[in-house]
């Protein structure tokens, strides 16, 4: 992982080099909220950030099979170290119908449910689940068309 200066991630922001966390690289509006299709045009102005939602090793041990929120505990206490705004801490919320609601109004894609409880499994899994706003779904409600073979 590279750091937005282009200097590798571990060695200048990350405070422990045997670490693995997990996140998404977005761009941001002016306010903080992510915008995914600024970075497909990758302008020097835009602000990138990164949302760190898990943590898969630390002090090069395996943490996958603890809970998730033992491991976004862990997590929180690194990225509060870091103390740099391209890096976010992705917060924990219990109420999935109000998030969703709160990241339709912001005109956001979504949000991941995940159960607490759970260790790390990559791939679809129950434990795990992507919910789409329903203004995202319906402002892409076509777009399967984009995947269509042209004659």
């Amino acid at each position: 992982m590279v750091s937005p200066d282009e200097t590798p991630f571990n060695h200048r922001y990350w405070h422990c080099p045997l670490s693995q966390p997990n996140g998404e690289l977005t761009a941001c509006d002016i306010n903080g909220v992510p915008d995914f299709r600024v970075l497909h045009f990758n302008s020097r102005d835009d602000v990138r950030c990164v949302w760190a939602f898990d943590l898969l090793y630390l002090n090069g041990k395996d943490l996958r099979p603890l809970p998730l929120l033992d491991r976004k505990e862990r997590l929180e206490r690194l990225v509060s170290k870091v103390r740099d705004p391209w890096l976010c801490f992705v917060e924990t919320f219990t109420d999935g119908p109000t998030l969703l609601k709160a990241a339709d109004r912001m005109g956001l894609k979504g949000n991941v449910s995940k159960k607490a409880s759970m260790p790390y499994r990559s791939g679809s899994k129950c434990d795990w689940m992507k919910v789409k706003c329903g203004s995202w779904r319906e402002r892409n409600r076509e777009r399967w068309r984009l995947f269509e073979q042209r004659q």
